[in-house]
């Protein structure tokens, strides 16, 4: 079902669908003859399509207006900024990232990895619930648990980065 307010849209679209064919010389002598009559009586139509053979002769204007060419040391110019940049941009190797970033990822890590650690020792059973409600490890177990957090975190420290990969 359609409102009052499409059927105006629907009016509005045709016309423009008949001034476009009118401005491109699409019509039959019939319809030409007709829509000539229509523009006779319609000051609005005859301004649309005086608007659209303005508009189409402005883009026919551009459209002969030919690009601006670079000046002749454009390349060099160019070629010279790539090169300026390529020597102040760091390589893989060398280390970008702030030191105070690095030891706080550090100190990170070395958490998440004591909580991996003690979760590991409670669900293997290496801490014990007492009696109270508390967890209980014997020192040997803390102590051994430690030490292998230790020789991970040395060995994760001194192994090489893959940085470029």
């Amino acid at each position: 079902m359609k409102t009052d307010n499409q059927d105006s849209f629907d009016a509005i679209d045709e016309r423009e669908r008949m001034v476009q064919r009118y401005v491109d010389e699409l019509l039959d002598p019939q319809s030409r003859a007709a829509f000539e009559a229509r523009l006779a009586a319609d000051p609005s139509l005859r301004g649309a399509v005086d608007d659209l053979r303005s508009v189409r002769s402005a883009f026919r204007a551009a459209a002969r207006v030919a690009a601006p060419l670079p000046s002749a040391d454009f390349r060099a110019r160019v070629m010279a900024r790539a090169a300026s940049a390529a020597e102040e941009t760091p390589t893989f190797g060398t280390p970008t990232v702030d030191q105070g970033v690095i030891r706080w990822a550090r100190r990170v890590l070395i958490a998440a990895a004591v909580i991996a650690v003690v979760s590991l020792a409670f669900l293997s059973g290496a801490l014990r619930r007492a009696d109270d409600g508390r967890l209980q490890a014997s020192e040997a177990d803390v102590q051994k648990a430690m030490a292998d957090l230790d020789a991970q975190m040395r060995a994760a420290a001194s192994a090489p980065h893959a940085e470029g990969r």
